[in-house]
């Protein structure tokens, strides 16, 4: 994210980014979430745009670096 702003993510989306913590592939994730892995990589493709960035590893390091964004449970 360029500018601070409040990041509002669904509980979905919560949970694709504990998956990533936990290093799970995409299909992993479908296999968890009961979507498919296209829905799995538009919603990726989603926070990658709401982030500013271009991969997994970029996602995170936006989390981290964001004060603003309580993704918590």
């Amino acid at each position: 994210m360029n500018q601070r702003m409040l990041v509002t993510i669904d509980e979905l989306d919560k949970s694709l980014i504990d998956f990533i913590f936990q290093e799970k592939t995409n299909t992993e994730m479908a296999e968890k979430t009961g979507y498919s892995v296209g829905y799995i990589k538009r919603r990726l493709t989603y926070l990658f745009r709401l982030f500013g960035v271009k991969s997994k590893v970029g996602l995170v390091r936006e989390i981290y670096r964001s004060s603003n964004c309580n993704f918590a449970n």
